[in-house]
C-alpha cells in the first residue's frame, strides 16, 4: 500500500528525532502561495498547502517539544489575511500539541 506524503513525512521525523528533544519551528514560507499563504515572507511556489501542514503537525504527537515557534508570517502585505489565518490555525495546532504532551505534569484550578 503507497503511504501518502502527511503520512510518509510523519513517520520520517519520528524515526528520525526518536527520544532526542525537540524545537519545532513552523514556516509558511513552505505552503503553498496560490493556495495557502499569498503573503508569506518568502513564498515558494509548488508548497504544500495548510490542511497538510497542519495533519502533519498533529502527527508529531510522540515528540518530547523542548520549544517551538511560526515565522514567515507578514500581516502587514497580508491581503485578505489568508497567511495570517494559516498561521493562527498552525499555532493553534502547535499549542494544542504542547498541551496534550503536558496534561499529565497540569495542575487543576480550584
Amino acid at each position: 500500500m503507497r503511504t501518502s506524503f502527511v503520512e510518509a513525512v510523519i513517520e520520517r521525523t519520528l524515526s528520525i528525532v526518536g527520544e532526542h528533544p525537540v524545537c519545532l519551528t513552523s514556516d509558511t514560507g513552505c505552503l503553498d502561495p496560490a493556495a495557502s499563504a499569498p503573503r508569506a515572507g518568502t513564498p515558494v511556489c509548488s508548497g504544500i498547502v495548510s490542511w497538510q501542514a497542519q495533519n502533519i503537525i498533529r502527527g508529531l504527537t510522540d515528540l518530547r517539544f523542548k520549544e517551538m515557534d511560526l515565522v514567515e508570517v507578514a500581516p502587514a502585505r497580508d491581503v485578505g489575511e489568508i497567511t495570517f489565518l494559516a498561521g493562527t490555525s498552525i499555532m493553534s495546532d502547535l499549542i494544542c500539541l504542547l498541551a496534550q504532551q503536558n496534561k499529565t505534569k497540569m495542575v487543576p484550578l480550584r
